[in-house]
């Protein structure tokens, strides 16, 4: 599938699933990411690059570090792997997210708040 042009607006998320989440902490910090300590998902390790608050310039890189046998990350493969069977729903997911990084270009809670029902919607039939 060729990207769009405008698909750069997208940055890219990496998901890792280790046998423990808190040794990701260190590493990652000491290479410019920025760990999110206040996530109220004590098992969802947070980290970005770029982040504004942190003397970045934007963000470019989300990783997400889950604990072991989550059902969110559980979802997320399930997500993917539709996704990677289905190429014009990704073409459609795609779509939305350039959409809501343009609508949203600050606004991290609004931007993920507007994928939620298309997500939920793929993971219905995913099931």
């Amino acid at each position: 599938m060729k990207l769009p042009d405008d698909a750069a607006a997208i940055h890219d998320s990496i998901q890792l699933v280790p046998y423990d989440a808190a040794e990701f902490i260190e590493p990652l910090e000491s290479i410019g990411y920025s760990y999110w300590r206040g996530n109220p998902k004590p098992w969802h390790f947070y980290f970005v690059k770029g982040l504004p608050l942190a003397g970045g310039t934007g963000r470019t890189h989300h990783v997400h570090v889950y604990e072991k046998n989550r059902d969110e990350f559980r979802d997320k493969i399930l997500f993917r792997n539709y996704l990677m069977k289905n190429l014009e729903v990704a073409q459609q997911y795609l779509q939305l997210k350039i959409e809501l990084a343009r609508k949203f270009p600050s606004d991290r809670e609004a931007y993920t708040n507007g994928k939620a029902e298309f997500v939920s919607k793929v993971l219905q039939r995913a099931r």
